[in-house]
């Protein structure tokens, strides 16, 4: 029998972690896409070029935050990286994804060694990340 206690203080699709993640596998494809501008330097405008390096920074943090939130749940992560794997091989971006994959990971493990050493460590912020290359 369902009760208060039995139920989930909410259902699983209004959750904050699934928002989350949709907004992460969504936002993907737009983060390739500007990330491809860069490197074909095909923003000149010193204005624009700024702003699209802070979405690029924008979108690491939301990532980076949302698999450090979700790592205990592998099988998620597992089809998380799997549909961004499919979203990069689609954009002709899957040698790269493999290196923006290694990254992730390995900011959200030194972010975990840290905790577990008893230190406070804090994702940069976006800003903090663009301008003065800060990741932790």
């Amino acid at each position: 029998m369902i009760n208060e206690k039995t139920m989930p203080a909410r259902p699983l699709e209004s959750s904050p972690e699934s928002a989350e993640r949709k907004a992460v596998i969504s936002s993907f494809p737009s983060f390739l896409e500007t990330q491809y501008k860069i490197k074909m330097e095909e923003i000149e405008d010193d204005k624009e070029l700024r702003a699209a390096h802070n979405n690029l920074t924008e979108y690491q943090f939301l990532i980076t935050h949302y698999v450090a939130s979700d790592s205990e749940n592998v099988s998620s992560l597992k089809d998380l990286w799997r549909q961004l794997r499919e979203i990069s091989r689609s954009k002709q971006e899957e040698q790269n994804f493999s290196m923006f994959q290694r990254g992730i990971v390995t900011q959200v493990a030194i972010h975990q060694v840290f905790k577990k050493l008893g230190f406070n460590p804090r994702f940069a912020h976006p800003r903090d990340d663009a301008e003065k290359k800060i990741d932790l």
